[in-house]
């Protein structure tokens, strides 16, 4: 070794060189290098306890000197084996936390979009949750029993990603994997972001930041560094901003070289100091910046951890409740600002727990509930289609009132307490449900009627019209529409032979998965690698469930061919859009999604077959 353990005059001797006592962990000693200095492939050396020919400052900034050399190696070292290119700059964690923030766990951290690892445990994770009668598969052991019965064949979802996953790095061996090395960016593009967010006033679809409030976020002092000790949260809320604002707008040429995602990954090093302050504005802005952020990147265990500390801060500053009006001009404008954060938050956390069956984390009983005397009304033109925004007027990512109903969804149906009803009581809210559905259903404009949607009375340029806003208002209707009628068989799986008391709601239910592939195949200009997963588990669960009814009904149906066709228009989509780019790849979430249901076309028609030859 290139130093030994050595026992200094009075003292005693080393039992760990120097990298395994940083890290403290055991070393065993080993020469001419321990195990730890071998894979980190540094030189394994001892440092005697006491050191008296040196200052104490002398030691310290020879200590940060090596650790800082140590942390350089063991990080070089870990990117080389997992295949990513390292961070051009490293910094000590022993520095002080205004020049380095405190770490956040890797398991957080921002995955790469393009990833295949990445696309495939998002794609594990939605496929959960997309069951037949919108129950997840874990809850439905017989769909796996039925499939092989109807069809001959077996169909394990892991061994078909694995496999999958195989053919993928044998057709794209050249599929660049890569890192995000959390980057800031520079004081002008944020300034420029600033700029667009206020010029487009996309405060009225994004509430978050509202400048007037918290002018604090302009100070120039704030735009240089998280550094500057004044307030953190400031400089990480604007980072998110421009990160959101690069992210939708890369295309133009004003941030054309932005690292958005570079820049998420940055503002998530500073959380641990964002979330100590539970009542900071500025922190729960940025909070929720994240959330809207990473939740439509296929992440939505990150997504939801980040918004549960966002709800926490928001019930700390008294968001869940409508203040009074005894209040200056100033402090009514920052409530009615807080407010809006609410229903931001109240609206992705009931799609969030929405889609994974699971209790939100908003309670309604602990909220007032009244819809923002700003919100756009629901037979507005604005609601569906792209139109100069107003700062007077609130439009969300989604419509509020389908929030709430989708609440009502949950705690009816599918709480513990909706599951224990009686079956009576049970039926009377799904009917009751389907009835409030219905209303907010009419409002919508003439021309967005889904009837019209889906018989083609409305053509397809009036569609290539919809915003995404509208586009998700229908698609959210027909999941709710399969949540409500799913649960008549309480999220179990059923075929024609056991259908429960409500057979309209088990019609009803393939009905909306037969009216999500029509809309999205009629929309499919707006499915891109941007939004997939914000609409990826209608598609799948839409595909699963009308592939559960084709298996289950053969050969009693008589829209087999037609409904078969519909299943198969939607992979066609995803072979179309999943394109070779330049650089020999292409988007895994595409190939996932084209190769799975290309599957169960496949099953689909084997079923046909054996019912055939019986």
């Amino acid at each position: 070794m290139s130093g030994s353990a050595v026992a200094p005059r009075g003292g005693r001797t080393r039992t760990a060189c120097d990298l395994c006592r940083h890290r403290r962990i055991g070393c065993d000693r080993a020469k001419p290098a321990c195990e730890t200095c071998s894979i980190a492939r540094v030189p394994c050396t001892f440092t005697p306890l006491a050191q008296q020919q040196k200052s104490v400052r002398e030691q310290l900034a020879e200590s940060r000197a090596r650790v800082r050399q140590l942390e350089e190696a063991l990080r070089a070292e870990r990117e080389n084996r997992l295949g990513r290119t390292p961070p051009q700059e490293t910094t000590s964690f022993l520095e002080t936390p205004r020049q380095q923030p405190n770490a956040w766990p890797a398991a957080n951290s921002l995955l790469e979009s393009h990833s295949l690892d990445a696309a495939l445990s998002a794609f594990r994770w939605h496929l959960a949750f997309c069951g037949p009668c919108a129950a997840p598969f874990t809850s439905t052991p017989s769909f796996y029993s039925t499939v092989y019965d109807r069809t001959g064949f077996v169909l394990n979802i892991d061994d078909f990603l694995n496999q999958l996953a195989y053919s993928f790095k044998l057709q794209y061996p050249a599929h660049p994997t890569k890192g995000i090395v959390p980057k800031w960016p520079s004081k002008s593009l944020i300034q420029r972001s600033v700029e667009y967010y206020e010029n487009n006033r996309l405060y009225s679809i994004f509430p978050v930041v509202d400048f007037e409030t918290t002018p604090i976020h302009l100070d120039p002092k704030v735009l240089n560094h998280p550094e500057n000790p004044t307030n953190p949260a400031s400089y990480a809320c604007l980072v998110a901003l421009t990160a959101m604002i690069t992210r939708i707008r890369g295309h133009e040429a004003a941030f054309v070289d932005a690292d958005p995602d570079a820049y998420v990954q940055a503002v998530l090093t500073l959380l641990p100091e964002l979330v100590m302050d539970n009542t900071n504005l500025m922190s729960l802005e940025t909070l929720v910046w994240l959330t809207l952020y990473i939740a439509p990147l296929g992440q939505p265990q990150l997504a939801g951890m980040i918004l549960a500390m966002a709800v926490r801060i928001l019930y700390n500053m008294g968001g869940n409740r409508h203040r009074l009006s005894h209040e200056t001009l100033e402090q009514s404008r920052r409530s009615q600002h807080v407010r809006a954060l609410f229903w931001l938050c109240y609206t992705i956390d009931k799609e969030m727990a929405f889609r994974e069956c699971k209790t939100p984390l908003i309670n309604d009983a602990d909220c007032d509930l009244d819809i923002p005397v700003t919100y756009v009304s629901i037979s507005s033109d604005s609601s569906f289609f792209p139109r100069p925004l107003s700062s007077q007027e609130l439009l969300f990512p989604s419509d509020l009132r389908l929030a709430i109903i989708k609440s009502k969804i949950h705690r009816l149906l599918y709480s513990d307490d909706g599951i224990a009803q009686s079956e009576a009581r049970r039926i009377q809210y799904i009917r009751e449900l389907d009835e409030e559905l219905s209303d907010f259903m009419s409002n919508f404009p003439v021309i967005c009627q889904p009837e019209g949607v889906l018989n083609r009375t409305v053509p397809d340029f009036m569609l290539h019209d919809l915003s995404l806003r509208g586009v998700n208002i229908h698609l959210e209707y027909y999941h709710c529409l399969a949540k409500i009628h799913g649960a008549s068989n309480a999220g179990g799986t059923s075929s024609p032979e056991s259908w429960p008391q409500l057979p309209s709601s088990v019609e009803l239910c393939y009905e909306s998965a037969r009216s999500t592939l029509l809309y999205i195949s009629r929309v499919r200009h707006l499915v891109g690698p941007e939004t997939f997963w914000i609409y990826a588990q209608f598609i799948l669960s839409s595909v699963i469930s009308l592939f559960w009814h084709l298996i289950t009904t053969v050969p009693h149906a008589p829209t087999f061919e037609a409904d078969l066709q519909i299943i198969e228009e939607i992979a066609d989509m995803f072979t179309r859009m999943n394109g070779v780019d330049q650089e020999g790849s292409c988007f895994p979430p595409f190939y996932i999604t084209e190769a799975f249901i290309q599957r169960l076309v496949f099953l689909a028609r084997q079923s046909l077959y054996k019912s055939v030859s019986q």
